[in-house]
C-alpha cells in the first residue's frame, strides 16, 4: 500500500509541475482507472479532472472521462453513505 501512496503523490507532483506535457494526458487517464480498481476514488476524481482542465487534453476521449469521473463520484458518495457532497453542483 505505502508503494502505491507514494506513487499517486509523485504523479500528482509530476502533473502539477509539467501540466501540459503530452504525456499528461494518458496519465491522467491510466492512473485515473487504476485509482478506480483499488477503490480511491478521490484521487481517481483528481486525475480525470486534471485531464478534462487541461485543453491539451481534449479530444474523443472526454466522453469516456467524463463517464468516469461520474462513476466515481457515484462511488465515493455511495461509499461514504451518502454523506460526499461533491455530486452537489452549482
Amino acid at each position: 500500500a505505502g508503494d502505491t501512496v507514494n506513487a499517486v503523490r509523485l504523479y500528482k507532483e509530476v502533473l502539477d509541475k509539467y501540466p501540459t506535457d503530452d504525456n499528461s494526458c494518458m496519465l491522467c487517464d491510466f492512473v485515473g482507472k487504476l485509482m478506480i480498481s483499488t477503490q480511491k476514488y478521490n484521487d481517481a476524481i483528481y486525475f480525470f479532472d486534471k485531464r478534462l482542465s487541461n485543453n491539451k487534453c481534449s479530444d474523443s476521449m472526454d466522453t469516456k472521462i467524463n463517464f468516469f469521473t461520474g462513476y466515481a463520484r457515484l462511488n465515493l458518495f455511495n461509499a461514504t453513505g451518502g454523506k460526499d457532497t461533491s455530486l452537489i453542483l452549482d
